[in-house]
C-alpha cells in the first residue's frame, strides 16, 4: 500500500480512537490508522495470510496492556460503529467481517459487513480447501514445524498446503490447533 499518507496532526480532528485501544486513532472514510505510540502510520506494509491479503497490525490495549493481533478492517469497523472487536466476536454466534467486493485490503466502511462465518465463506470467489486431511497429517504437521524456523514458517505453510492440496492458512490453522483439536492429555 503505497498511498500518499496526510500529517497526522492535519486530520488528528477527523479521527476516532478505536475503542479499547486509545492510542491508536482511526480515519474511518480513509481507512487509515494511526499510532501515537510509534508515531507512524499502520498498516502500511505487505499483508499476511493466504497470498498476504489481509492488513494485521498488532495494537497495544488501553484496557490490560497487552498486545493483540487487529486486521485494519477491524480497525475500520470497530471505530464506525463505536464498538470493540471482542463485542461482536464474543455473540453466541461470533461475528466475522465480509469484504462485498471481496477485495480484502479495501477497507473502506461500505466495503465491510458483519457476517456470520458461512455468510462469509458463501462470498468468497474460490473455495480454497477441496481436500481434508486426516488426524494423523495433522499430528505431523504440528511435529514437522517445531524444526521450522519461526521466520520461515508463513513460506512452509504455503509449502506443505500445496503438498497436501489445501490452503496454507489451513496448514498454519492446524499447526495452531484451531482447526483437527486435539484434547490436551493429562498424566
Amino acid at each position: 500500500m503505497n498511498k500518499e499518507l496526510p500529517k497526522f496532526k492535519d486530520i488528528k480532528h477527523e479521527m476516532v480512537k478505536i475503542p479499547g485501544f486509545e492510542d491508536y486513532y482511526c480515519h474511518v472514510d480513509k481507512a487509515i490508522v494511526y499510532s501515537t505510540l510509534s508515531n507512524k502510520w499502520l498498516y502500511q506494509g505487505k499483508g499476511t495470510g493466504d497470498d498476504n491479503k489481509y492488513l494485521l497490525a498488532m495494537l497495544k490495549s488501553s484496557v490490560d496492556g497487552k498486545r493483540y493481533p487487529y486486521y485494519l478492517h477491524e480497525a475500520i469497523f470497530s471505530c464506525r460503529n463505536g464498538i470493540m472487536k471482542k463485542d461482536w466476536r464474543s455473540m453466541p454466534i461470533p461475528f466475522e467481517i465480509d469484504h462485498s467486493n471481496k477485495q480484502t485490503k479495501d477497507c473502506k466502511p461500505n466495503n465491510l459487513q458483519l457476517t456470520t462465518s458461512k455468510g462469509n465463506k458463501a462470498n468468497k470467489t474460490m473455495v480454497i480447501n477441496r481436500n481434508r486431511v486426516s488426524m494423523e497429517i495433522a499430528r505431523q504437521l504440528r511435529e514437522e514445524v517445531k524444526s521450522v524456523p519461526r521466520g520461515e514458517r508463513v513460506q512452509w505453510y504455503k509449502k506443505r498446503g500445496l503438498e497436501l492440496g489445501i490452503g496454507g492458512r489451513s496448514v498454519q490453522n492446524i499447526v495452531l490447533n484451531r482447526t483437527y483439536k486435539e484434547e490436551s492429555k493429562i498424566s
